[in-house]
């Protein structure tokens, strides 16, 4: 095969992908952006998103998960901000927004690195804070979070201690969709562009999603200025829609 029909198979397949995409972005919004329908638009698109992470995989400080996280973000903020009328092709859109990622690599990549094993230990032990604190009505003692994760009481003293003097001291936030099976970390970002404000604020202190610290319903209520009832009737609107992409 000589280069010309090379060239020319590159450039028939390229344009087939295009339309392919241009024609599920088309699909997707049409119909109520369902998340079905967006799955295998990303899916075609990834190869833009995992081009940016790979810029910086293995060269920055920051779990790989939380990078393709961070820039999934802006190729979905590209979707719902596109329009055909402008003339440009969706990747070439979406690439433009996959820019945006660069300054979270920016703001993050002198920090220290938390290892993957460390950083689950740490989402362990901020869910059973979360919910401990919940079903109580105050925080957790050591021996009550000990007896709940299942750890003793000296490991979760040394993870408190640890908490206190390296999280705020980095002022780097684990990313808690980073040690997620890859469904349920693609679910907690797409969702957010399904979420109105408030739900979009309820759920950031809800999952520590987007650098917010991780808050018991009550202090979200309070942090929000919204009235106990809202925060559970916001809750239960977040939970449909996220189930939307978990099952749908």
């Amino acid at each position: 095969m000589n280069v010309a029909l090379i060239e020319k198979a590159a450039a028939d397949s390229l344009r087939r992908k295009q339309q392919f995409e241009i024609q599920q972005w088309k699909k997707w919004k049409d119909g109520g952006e369902k998340p079905e329908d967006l799955r295998p638009l990303l899916k075609s698109l990834n190869p833009l998103i995992q081009k940016q992470v790979g810029v910086y995989k293995n060269r920055v400080p920051i779990p790989p998960a939380a990078l393709e996280a961070e820039f999934k973000k802006h190729a979905l903020g590209a979707l719902r901000t596109y329009d055909p009328k402008r003339g440009t092709q969706l990747n070439t859109h979406v690439s433009h927004h996959l820019k945006k990622g660069r300054r979270y690599v920016t703001s993050l990549q002198n920090f220290g690195y938390i290892p993957e094993h460390r950083a689950y230990k740490i989402g362990q032990f901020n869910l059973a804070q979360n919910t401990l604190t919940e079903r109580f009505g105050r925080p957790p003692n050591s021996q009550e979070l000990a007896e709940n994760l299942g750890w003793n009481v000296a490991e979760v003293g040394r993870m408190q201690r640890e908490l206190r003097a390296d999280i705020p001291a980095s002022g780097f936030e684990v990313d808690p969709a980073a040690n997620m099976p890859s469904r349920e970390r693609e679910a907690l970002i797409l969702v957010q562009a399904e979420l109105s404000p408030d739900e979009l604020s309820v759920f950031e202190y809800i999952t520590g999603m987007n650098g917010k610290p991780v808050m018991p319903p009550g202090q979200v209520a309070l942090k929000l200025g919204m009235s106990p009832s809202k925060v559970s009737r916001v809750k239960k609107s977040i939970e449909k829609k996220l189930s939307g992409f978990l099952f749908g």
